[in-house]
């Protein structure tokens, strides 16, 4: 499961790099493979570099994705507790994938259709989508475990935190 010891990694890391410093060790269990999103809230400025002076006001999220579960139609998941990954084909045998993370839909304030839908878009499909076509997506459910901190959370815990490891 996600912990603050996560994330104060992460913020570890991102201070290193800042700094020039040499990359720290995790604090926390490293064997156990989980597929892992690290993300950040500044608003509408997505994927766009984060400078030092940022890092103050950054909250920062780890989620690991849990519970893999393949589906048997498009829409068997539900919004806001489950992420999903679509697979599918075109007609010319272009595959395509694409993944949402489970609070992805709810704060879009999608349907199960808009969200698939977006995701086929995501996934890089130009075509017009259709209901046959969505049912012939493949369809993989997912949770997520997700620890949050704001830089005031990880200055006041880090260094018991590194402590207790």
């Amino acid at each position: 499961m996600a912990n603050a010891a996560m994330v104060v990694y992460c913020f570890d890391v991102l201070q290193s790099r800042f700094n020039g410093n040499i990359e720290p060790t995790p604090c926390f269990n490293v064997e156990q493979e989980c597929p892992l999103f690290v993300t950040g809230d500044r608003g509408a400025r997505r994927f766009a570099p984060i400078g030092p002076q940022e890092l103050q006001r950054l909250p920062c999220t780890v989620s690991l994705l849990v519970d893999f579960e393949d589906v048997e139609s498009y829409d068997d998941w539900e919004i806001g507790t489950h992420g999903i990954i679509i697979k599918f084909s075109d007609l010319r045998g272009n595959e395509y994938n694409a993944t949402y993370l489970p609070q992805v839909a709810r704060e879009q304030g999608w349907t199960h259709v808009e969200t698939v839908t977006s995701l086929m878009r995501k996934a890089g499909y130009r075509h017009s989508i259709t209901e046959a076509m969505l049912k012939t997506v493949c369809v993989t459910r997912y949770r997520s475990s997700i620890h949050k901190l704001t830089y005031q959370q990880y200055l006041s815990i880090r260094q018991e935190i590194l402590n207790s490891a």
